[in-house]
């Protein structure tokens, strides 16, 4: 009986310590875990934090019009894989008043501002070699999305000047370039310029918008196709005609100044 007791007791004692003995395994397993979450965890917030101050710069190098610009925070409030959207606020202000929303369009290698308008966005320039630095930080160092060389490569601009009585015509041939560049360049010129009443995009359709401002009652929008369009501006004391025509990697502009 003596003997049984005894036996009992060794595996009793055997199987407590391999229990003891799994328990601190699972612990140890547990606890390395738990530490590699936290590892990464802090990761991601430092890459977050990285990529939020390189899209700041970017954003500060870009044209964009906002209060308290030179010292803006950038928080990247979205993340799609394809494109970013910014929330900008001041450096300044303990509670983070939004000054500005701005779109990083990856995939179309462009900087949007829509904080006026998210259906008519506008198109911002910016220091290239930080939109790679952004992409490197953010998309996984996707080298499809880096602006090359290549493709800011400086238009070939030729330009002639005539007139003809109460008419005046000026006509340009832009090099590798596309039509909507063009476009965008127009209405984002001079502020003095009446071509800043311009739609911010680009109709799909025949339109006529009303203006009556600057003596301008309104401009008519004639879209032939996605390579040819026509813009007249309709003044009380004459006529300005805006033809752009793209042809392969090449576009045509003619204005016509005319007087009545």
């Amino acid at each position: 009986m003596t003997k049984k007791a005894v036996l009992l007791f060794l595996i009793f004692i055997t199987f407590s310590c391999k229990k003891g003995d799994n328990l601190d395994t699972q612990k140890t397993v547990d606890k390395e875990s738990s530490s590699s979450k936290e590892a990464d965890s802090l990761e991601n917030t430092k890459n977050n934090t990285s990529c939020s101050q390189l899209a700041a710069r970017l954003v500060e190098s870009s044209n964009i019009i906002v209060p308290y610009k030179g010292q803006l925070i950038v928080q990247i409030e979205e993340n799609d894989g394809t494109t970013m959207k910014f929330r900008l606020f001041p450096k300044i202000d303990k509670l983070g008043k939004t000054v500005g929303w701005v779109i990083f369009d990856a995939k179309n290698k462009s900087l949007l501002d829509i904080t006026k308008s998210i259906e008519n966005p506008v198109k911002l320039t910016f220091d290239n070699k930080l939109w790679n630095q952004v992409i490197e930080c953010a998309f996984h160092n996707d080298k499809s999305y880096y602006i090359e060389e290549t493709d800011v490569k400086a238009k070939e601009e030729d330009c002639i000047t005539t007139n003809h009585d109460m008419e005046t015509i000026e006509k340009c041939v832009f090099k590798n370039t596309n039509l909507k560049s063009i476009y965008d360049e127009l209405i984002s010129g001079d502020d003095e310029s009446d071509f800043k009443y311009l739609s911010k995009v680009l109709p799909v359709a025949n339109e006529s918008v009303s203006v009556n401002q600057n003596g301008i009652m309104d401009i008519d929008y004639k879209i032939f196709n996605s390579k040819k369009v026509e813009i007249t501006m309709n003044y009380a004391g004459g006529v300005t005609t805006v033809l752009l025509e793209e042809i392969n990697n090449t576009v045509k502009r003619t204005i016509t100044y005319s007087a009545d």
